[in-house]
């Protein structure tokens, strides 16, 4: 079972699969901490994708970057420590319910991306200068 802190950590702040692939190996690495070039090596990934995820998980304060390069798993708030460790938990028992939860929260993402984009298709916009008519 996926408590409601776990699931809004996967809606919001580790929303893909290469974030928390990337939070699940910076967990099990010494000192919580690897290079760019060892989680590229160690995810399988090329270096710009964990560029990108690293710098959205450093917006969401869930890891940082030190001088020479390391990307640490630093999450600053003890509920954001609680949290991440819980997602590990629940990771480590049973990885599909994990992985089959972040796919139906990207699947909702795009439906409510569709269903807006189909709305603005049938708003009404106003004449050239602003008259309507």
């Amino acid at each position: 079972m996926i408590s409601p802190a776990v699931r809004e950590l996967l809606a919001t702040r580790i929303d893909t699969f290469e974030k928390l692939d990337l939070v699940v190996a910076l967990a099990a690495a010494p000192h919580q901490s690897l290079s760019i070039e060892a989680l590229a090596e160690t995810l399988n990934c090329p270096r710009l994708a964990i560029r990108q995820a690293v710098a959205e998980l450093r917006r969401v304060m869930l890891v940082d970057v030190s001088f020479d390069g390391e990307v640490k798993l630093v999450p600053l708030t003890e509920e954001d420590r609680r949290v991440v460790a819980e997602l590990l938990e629940v990771y480590g028992q049973d990885r599909s319910v994990v992985v089959r939860l972040l796919g139906e929260l990207a699947m909702a993402r795009i439906r409510g991306m569709a269903a807006k984009a189909f709305s603005d298709a049938f708003v009404i916009k106003g004449k050239k200068g602003g008259r309507d008519g």
